[in-house]
């Protein structure tokens, strides 16, 4: 399996606080720049095991295609990384409350260049917890890496996402991010999603 994204173009204003937090050289934070490209392959090595877990390998390239570094959105310079993702899935189809839970974990290696000439290593480490009932849904994860050349490079997230599905397509979601370690910020969001049905052959199961 192979995958690519990026994001094409983003527009960002920032305040002049966030300005010299971040170090960015503008003097105006105000812009539109390109995002980064990633691309990634992976290997399934064991799947659908009766008593073994679900693993995958992936090995994932970032180019250096995002915007200048002077704008402190992307780093224009290549980096990679490779890991292992672990996980079980166990299913209750007698049950009125649950329908699954799934548990996994990933472990790996994050190699970037933060500057010219220099260069950070990580251990890349991170848990998940999946549980679909009836309607809802539920997933929160603990991740983050650990790197060791220069202060602020071991960030550690915490994630949740909650979810409640209306006649199979459209579905609600309240979600929200929050730092623990060297990463001084938070995020919560609110959305709609709707899940359009494929008509092209190749979606369909065989």
């Amino acid at each position: 399996v192979v995958s690519v994204w990026m994001v094409p173009v983003e527009y960002y204003k920032t305040t002049i606080h966030v300005r010299d937090e971040r170090y960015a050289r503008k003097e105006f934070p105000e812009g539109v720049v390109v995002g980064d490209l990633y691309f990634q392959t992976g290997i399934q090595l064991v799947k659908n095991h009766r008593f073994l877990p679900d693993i995958r390998f992936n090995a994932t390239l970032k180019t250096a295609s995002g915007g200048p570094l002077t704008d402190c959105r992307y780093y224009d310079t290549p980096g990679y990384y490779f890991d292992f993702n672990i996980g079980k899935k166990w299913t209750f189809p007698n049950s009125k409350f649950i329908r699954s839970l799934t548990v996994s974990e990933m472990a790996g290696f994050l190699c970037w260049q933060a500057m010219q000439g220099f260069q950070d290593d990580a251990f890349l480490y991170g848990i998940k917890m999946d549980a679909a009932f009836s309607k809802c849904h539920f997933e929160a994860d603990w991740s983050g890496y650990v790197g060791w050349a220069q202060p602020g490079d071991k960030p550690m997230i915490v994630r949740a996402k909650f979810s409640r599905e209306f006649k199979k397509i459209h579905s609600l979601y309240i979600s929200g991010l929050v730092g623990i370690v060297d990463y001084p910020f938070y995020c919560i969001r609110l959305g709609y999603e709707l899940a359009i049905p494929c008509s092209f052959k190749f979606c369909k199961k065989k």
